[in-house]
């Protein structure tokens, strides 16, 4: 379940994010580019779209990886003795439960 979890955590979600982002950011970007450029040249910006668009996917992809080192580094740095002390194979004294009374015989039946 932990794995699952990882790859959709760090994997699928931020993908969704990443892909929204980036094309509101490239579609804010080109729009921008198609009103400054005028009419002059109005579709020359399309051939700009790919490269911008990879770039800036990749941009997003770096900062979230390096988002992610930063913060478990962090996390492992603060709560490492936490976490380890409380292994699952680690022995633990517990008081064992009192034993059962001894109960009586239950009666002889004659037949």
């Amino acid at each position: 379940m932990a794995t699952l979890k990882t790859i959709l955590f760090v994997q699928i979600i931020p993908w969704f994010v990443m892909a929204f982002a980036t094309g509101m950011v490239m579609a804010a970007l080109m729009g921008a580019m198609a009103y400054r450029a005028g009419s002059a040249s109005p579709m020359s910006w399309f051939a700009w779209w790919p490269l911008m668009g990879a770039v800036l996917g990749a941009t997003f992809a770096v900062a979230k990886d390096i988002g992610f080192i930063v913060w478990s580094r962090k996390k492992l740095r603060s709560s490492f003795r936490d976490e380890a002390s409380r292994s699952l194979g680690q022995p633990r004294f517990v008081v064992p439960p009192p034993l059962p009374t001894t109960a009586e015989a239950p009666p002889v039946i004659a037949n």
